[in-house]
């Protein structure tokens, strides 16, 4: 999407040609702090995955530690926040963010995989000021919850990734790295 709308996705239809509003509200991060419209898009970037058998998707938001589960419908089942003590990316509000503003901004998820077991997200929780610049290996963390939202583990990986994906059975990790092109990484799952 190119600009904001109530709802946090759209609908497609291809018979019809139809784009209509989808999903629920833009999440609400703190009752005190107006953020536009025209803000909401990069505020709440997002990374998507559809769980196999269609029933369910999931997202996960670079800027805020948010995971939020749909129905196939749109209907937001289930919003779960991890308590990491960020605040608000101002950065992305103001019409001139300070420096300060700019590295107090923290990362949170990248990549979201799923199985019909599992939703998978690579988890980076750092402020800008503590992360190398450019694009490169985000982190060596996956964070891991059942389709209804409960958190099943946290994976500590012994290399920092760029992505990864996942067995359809829940068995293990593929992951590459931007830093080490000559090769991928396997993990087994402990579940």
């Amino acid at each position: 999407m190119d600009k904001a709308t109530p709802k946090e996705f759209v609908s497609y239809d291809p018979q019809t040609q139809n784009v209509n509003d989808f999903g629920d509200s833009y999440p609400v991060m703190d009752e005190n702090i107006k953020i536009a419209d025209e803000n909401k898009i990069q505020l709440f970037a997002k990374a998507n995955t559809v769980k196999p058998d269609g029933s369910t998707f999931a997202c996960v938001y670079d800027k805020f530690p948010i995971l939020r589960i749909y129905s196939n419908t749109g209907v937001l089942k289930k919003e779960i926040r991890l308590a990491n003590n960020q605040r608000f990316p101002f950065a992305l509000i103001k019409q001139e963010p300070s420096l300060d503003d700019v590295n107090e901004m923290m990362q949170d998820y990248r990549m979201i995989k799923a199985t019909n077991r599992f939703i998978y997200a690579l988890y980076i929780g750092q402020k800008n000021k503590d992360i190398s610049p450019g694009l490169n290996d985000f982190s060596n963390i996956i964070h891991v919850w059942d389709w209804d939202g409960n958190p099943v583990m946290e994976l500590r990986l012994d290399e920092k990734i760029f992505t990864f994906d996942v067995a359809p059975d829940d068995a293990f990790l593929i992951c590459s790295s931007l830093e080490k092109l000559d090769g991928i990484y396997k993990y087994v799952l402990p579940l």
